[in-house]
Order: structure tokens, then sequence, then C-alpha cells
């Protein structure tokens, strides 16, 4: 839970300055769809919403959870969504692969950046030979992973890498166990 602070920190940051830098309500609203990663770090917009904050200031706000990483680069890039909560990995890529222009709000913490195993992995070395279930084989968690692996002797060769989306599908994606994963 330390970690989560952080994160509501500059998810509260954000509504603020939404709320802030658009002045006295407006005669008309504002519609904005957002879309952000399912987890307690959207608790500053939960509560802004449910406390009428956005209201206040004309804006009626469409808040989505993403399935993916694609999705939501997809989405924001198409114009479905008009603001997203990611890692800056997702910014980048939309700038590098779907040559869109890009603004970056930047906060930093240490991203909740934790190996999850299921109970019969007692090393690194046990993924070998195993399949290694991310959002997408090209974001920066997924590069960390590599990384975390390459520094305990396990070539990402020596791994099956899955892409399956956001949290919620890889939780689908991993066997079931009688015991609940643990961190490696």
């Amino acid at each position: 839970m330390r970690k989560t602070y952080t994160q509501i920190g500059k998810i509260g940051t954000i509504a603020a300055m939404i709320a802030t830098t658009l002045g006295s309500p407006a005669s008309a609203q504002t519609h904005l769809t957002t879309m952000v990663f399912q987890g307690v770090q959207n608790l500053p917009l939960l509560a802004a919403q449910q406390k009428g904050f956005f209201a206040k200031r004309g804006l009626v706000i469409d808040q989505r959870i993403a399935p993916s990483s694609q999705e939501l680069r997809d989405g924001l890039a198409q114009g479905r969504y008009q603001i997203v909560h990611t890692s800056v990995d997702n910014a980048i890529a939309m700038a590098e692969h779907a040559k869109v222009d890009i603004v970056v709000v930047l906060g930093g913490d240490n991203g909740w950046n934790d190996l999850f195993v299921q109970p019969e992995i007692k090393s690194y070395g046990d993924l070998r030979g195993k399949t290694v279930v991310v959002d997408a084989p090209d974001t920066a968690f997924a590069f960390q992973l590599y990384q975390m692996l390459k520094l305990n002797g396990v070539a990402k060769s020596e791994i099956t890498v899955k892409p399956v989306g956001a949290t919620r599908f890889r939780l689908q994606a991993s066997p079931p166990t009688r015991a609940s994963p643990r961190r490696c």
C-alpha cells in the first residue's frame, strides 16, 4: 500500500489541474472521455467526480477502464479518449509507431515494480521454459521484466512472452493454483 500514495497524488494533481485551469463554470458542459488502468490510483478522480468538482467546472467525465495498452494508445490517437493515465512508455510508442503528437504530464515513483509468480517458482531460473503473461511485449513493464531476467541469468529467449492485456486479464490467463501468486 505504501506505493499507492504517490500514484494517488499524481492523479489528484491531474484532476486539480483540469478543474482549476478551466476557470469558472461554463454555461455549456464539456464532455471528456478518459481512460485509466483499473486500480486504487484512480481514487482521486472518482472522488472528484463524486464530490462534483468536475461538474462545478462544466465538465462531464466518462471514465473508462483500459483493457490493454494498445487500446489506450489507439483510442487516444483516434480521439475516442481525450485524456489517459498510463506510464510514459505508451506515449513514446504513440510518437514512434503511430506518429502522433503527444503531451505528457509526468510524475514519478517506483511504479509497483514487482514480479509476481506462481507459488512453485522459487527463483528466476525456474522461469526457464515457462510462459510469462504481459500487457504488451513492448511496454515499459515488459522491458523491466526482460532486464530483471537478464540480471538474474535468464535470457528472454528462454521464456515465452504472451501478451494478454491489462492486469485483470493477466490474472485470468494465469493457471489456477491453490496458493496465491507471490513476489519473486
